[in-house]
């Protein structure tokens, strides 16, 4: 069981940290056309055994760019408080990052398991107030955000 659980969370490392040489390279290539990057993972559920009917399946990628101005990001204190809105509502924190190269630069991703799922997370927060009230002091120190969808392919 040990050794199950600990060859899962090492597929899980293998994947973030691939998933975050891809955006490192996109964003080092400049390019601005990468939505065609795809993440393959097979994530696991809250007590460490595969999910066989709820896999996630949609990921969203968040490359948010922090105004000059901006010395510490509000967000960096807010995160804690959006993790638990993502978990009472079935949406995995896959990580978040701030770039070696550009300490304006963050990201962040999520999964979600279809498009269903987050739609209806999305339509959740829209009534949220606690959600809407965050998100605009995120807008005010954000100088510019790029969200990419990417897809599972198995």
């Amino acid at each position: 069981m040990k050794t199950r659980h600990f060859l899962n969370l090492t597929h899980t490392v293998v994947i973030v940290l691939l998933t975050a040489c891809s955006i490192c390279f996109a964003a080092f290539s400049g390019s601005q056309e990468r939505s065609d990057l795809v993440v393959s993972s097979n994530l696991l559920t809250e007590n460490g055994a595969q999910s066989v009917n709820k896999k996630y399946m949609v990921y969203k990628l968040y490359k948010e760019r922090i105004k000059e101005s901006v010395e510490k990001p509000h967000g960096l204190d807010l995160f804690e408080e959006f993790k638990k809105l993502y978990h009472k509502h079935n949406v995995k924190v896959i990580g978040e990052w701030r770039s070696a190269d550009d300490p304006k630069e963050y990201y962040f991703m999520l999964a979600y398991y279809d498009e269903d799922h987050y739609r209806n997370f999305v339509n959740i927060m829209k009534e949220n107030d606690k959600y809407q009230e965050m998100s605009k002091i995120l807008a005010a120190d954000r100088e510019s955000i790029e969200v990419k969808t990417l897809l599972n392919v198995h």
